[in-house]
């Protein structure tokens, strides 16, 4: 089954883009324009990532990576045209995992597939668990 990501913006043409690359690249994505739309979503089925903008016309995209964040461990990527250093730091100490203020189709398809993990079993029948290219084996860090 794909990996699920919810997309949060107000701009429809962004949505479609991003969406568009992502289904392309095997996720399966679902779009929200307004904040409270995603809210609603968001409390019946739970994604496994989020990217989220920060100026949405209902609710403001800080107080939303602060919902997902105190309910969830979901990863937070905020795409978003507030480039400034302290937008940046507010987004990140609120809990969102990245912070992208340009538009990269390709970087936002690489950040979301970087929060992901992958369990799969040996020959010997333990779990292997690959957290960003490292390799843990029963716990133990085995690779970089």
């Amino acid at each position: 089954m794909p990996k699920s990501i919810y997309i949060v913006d107000d701009e429809e043409n962004i949505l479609e883009i991003i969406s568009f690359n992502l289904e392309k690249n095997g996720y399966s994505t679902k779009s929200f324009a307004t904040g409270q739309g995603f809210i609603d979503s968001f409390n019946i089925s739970k994604p496994d990532l989020v990217i989220l903008d920060l100026m949405l016309p209902d609710i403001d995209g800080y107080d939303i990576c602060k919902y997902i964040k105190n309910r969830s461990d979901i990863p937070v990527i905020i795409l978003s045209a507030k480039g400034e250093e302290l937008d940046k730091v507010l987004g990140l100490e609120l809990g969102a995992d990245d912070y992208m203020v340009t538009i990269r189709d390709k970087r936002v398809y690489c950040k979301s597939k970087k929060y992901f993990k992958k369990i799969r079993a040996n020959s010997k029948g333990h779990c292997i668990l690959t957290i960003k290219k490292r390799i843990y084996l029963r716990g133990l860090k085995i690779r970089d």
